[in-house]
């Protein structure tokens, strides 16, 4: 007997609750709109690790597709001068389970161990091919760990005259480092009596803002190795909402 799927995926009420919640930010008090920014990194994260799970879903669909051709298929050779016919059949079995393997390590992956399948998947070096693409989804991770997992922000301070901030193994330094090079922030010189402005940058509209449209070029460079109906297929992942026209 036939099973009958269905699916939807989860990213669709992320993105209309992120449209809702972006609207109504200005209506926040200080800490509601703090948690709004750790589920709106949340939600970026979780986008950017489904979209790359469904274009290996698909490009694995695809192969399916072509190699069930071999199943039939055979070849004629020579063997003791008689003709013999040798099926692909095996071949076939063969692709079916390497892609069986690919599927259910892709099911489970964390977001580094699904971007190695879908350069496995590709053949392609995803983190060069990203560029600085890259250092921005392993900020928006760095991010997600910290809220996902409920850690603490925290900050350490070198025992001088001055009590310099220092981001020595702190996972904020990476995504402090982006938005450095975005110049939303001005500059890492922070201390003990100002260190609050650095840790609320991160829930302001512009580091917000720059990370969004950082996933946006991610997902747009992901789709480029698809062939056409491989991002067209059913249950593609919609895009990310365009927040900077919703002004409030």
């Amino acid at each position: 007997m036939g099973v009958l799927h269905t699916t939807i995926s989860t990213t669709i009420y992320s993105n209309a609750y992120l449209v809702r919640a972006w609207e109504q930010r200005s209506s926040l008090t200080e800490y509601e709109r703090y948690g709004f920014a750790q589920f709106f990194y949340l939600t970026l994260t979780s986008h950017v690790e489904a979209t790359i799970n469904k274009l290996v879903e698909h490009r694995l669909m695809s192969i399916r597709s072509m190699a069930h051709s071999f199943r039939e298929k055979s070849i004629t050779s020579k063997k003791d001068g008689q003709d013999i016919s040798i099926s692909f059949a095996p071949i076939y079995s063969s692709l079916k389970a390497v892609m069986k393997a690919f599927e259910k390590k892709a099911e489970t992956a964390t977001l580094e161990k699904i971007k190695s399948v879908f350069s496995q998947i590709f053949d392609i070096d995803l983190k060069n091919t990203l560029g600085d693409l890259n250092s921005d989804l392993e900020a928006l991770a760095k991010l997600r760990n910290i809220f996902a997992h409920g850690n603490d922000l925290w900050l350490q301070f070198e025992q001088t005259e001055e009590n310099r901030m220092s981001l020595d193994k702190n996972p904020l330094q990476l995504p402090a480092q982006r938005l450095l090079t975005a110049g939303i922030l001005k500059n890492l010189r922070f201390d003990g009596r100002n260190n609050h402005e650095f840790m609320t940058i991160f829930y302001h509209d512009d580091a917000m803002l720059y990370f969004l449209d950082k996933s946006q070029k991610i997902e747009l460079t992901l789709k480029s190795f698809c062939i056409p109906f491989e991002t067209e297929l059913p249950f593609m992942i919609f895009p990310l909402p365009d927040l900077k026209a919703i002004i409030h």
